[in-house]
């Protein structure tokens, strides 16, 4: 993979991780705002959601660390 390729890819996951963000945060306003539900099942949703946002960043921070040591690896090269 080029560098161009995985810095590609990098802004594809941070353009990624901002639209999951802010899909979280309008399902948890709207899971909150509704009275149809019971609280436990907003309480579990949010939960959840949280564990799916945290899992993406993980990995995000996985790639970035990754671009990094590609980049120093090229910078070195030179």
């Amino acid at each position: 993979m080029t560098l161009k390729e995985f810095q590609g890819r990098v802004e594809d996951l941070e353009k990624e991780r901002k639209l999951l963000n802010d899909n979280y945060d309008k399902l948890l306003e709207n899971m909150l705002d509704s009275s149809s539900q019971p609280d436990w099942s907003n309480e579990l949703i949010a939960e959840r959601l949280q564990q799916q946002v945290s899992e993406l960043q993980n990995q995000l921070d996985a790639e970035l660390e990754e671009k990094r040591k590609v980049s120093l690896e090229l910078s070195r090269e030179k």
